[in-house]
């Protein structure tokens, strides 16, 4: 009875010492509200409840970290995090170690106006003549952004839907559902504006840094989507 009491203890001290290391650690943007945002401090959104989901039935904890794009690009190097979300494809082609996921979501970046300027554009180069806002690091993802005089981009994509309001951009460039929820939250009505032409619709990824993680991932995530 005694040598199977140490069995258990033991047992039971392996499992304590796995699960220590189950937390899985993701950085993503501070600014993709209703996607992932936090909120009186709990980290909220239709991908966060996602991947909190996926994890559990992987065995796993999640720990989200909220941050600027910008940073997320130099943070991600640091081996403390295990997985980013929705990195742009161009990242995985700069950095040759990471491990995409399968998409975990689609998003719809526009070319937003309001639709009493009946403004229309058939490409990005046509925004050349406008005053044009963009999320961080938007010209890294749309190198011809860069071409436009009068370009700003923002830390947080709630300065976007400010800048818009107050006439101060006539375009903002921005996930489309993302953009609305701010435009919403400050007072506005998001039937107001409207995505005057389609940049680009994009899958979404969960950048891993372990390719066995990332596997494991996308087996629990397809079971997922199959329920």
């Amino acid at each position: 009875m005694g040598k199977i009491s140490a069995i258990c203890l033991l047992c039971f001290y392996i499992i304590k010492i796995g699960l220590a290391e189950e937390t899985i650690t993701i950085i993503a943007s501070n600014s993709l509200r209703p996607y992932i945002y936090e909120e009186e401090g709990e980290v909220k959104g239709t991908q966060a409840k996602i991947l909190t989901t996926v994890f559990s039935n992987m065995s796993h904890q999640v720990k989200f970290l909220l941050m600027p794009n910008d940073r997320i690009f130099y943070e991600f190097k640091k081996e403390k995090y295990h997985a980013s979300l929705n990195l742009p494809v161009s990242f995985f082609s700069e950095h040759g170690d990471l491990y995409p996921s399968v998409p975990v979501d689609n998003f719809q970046n526009c070319a937003i106006s309001k639709k009493s300027k009946g403004l229309k554009i058939k490409k990005i180069s046509d925004l050349v003549k406008f005053k044009v806002g963009g999320f961080q690091s938007a010209s890294k993802i749309y190198p011809e952004l860069q071409k436009i005089e009068n370009y700003q981009e923002v830390e947080h994509q709630g300065s976007l839907a400010h800048l818009l309001i107050k006439d101060r951009i006539e375009f903002a460039i921005s996930e489309f559902s993302v953009f609305k929820d701010l435009y919403r939250s400050q007072g506005q009505d998001p039937m107001d504006v409207e995505c005057s032409f389609l940049v680009e619709t994009v899958g979404r990824y969960l950048s891993f840094k372990d390719k066995k993680l990332r596997d494991r991932f996308n087996t629990y995530f397809k079971a997922y989507q199959e329920k």
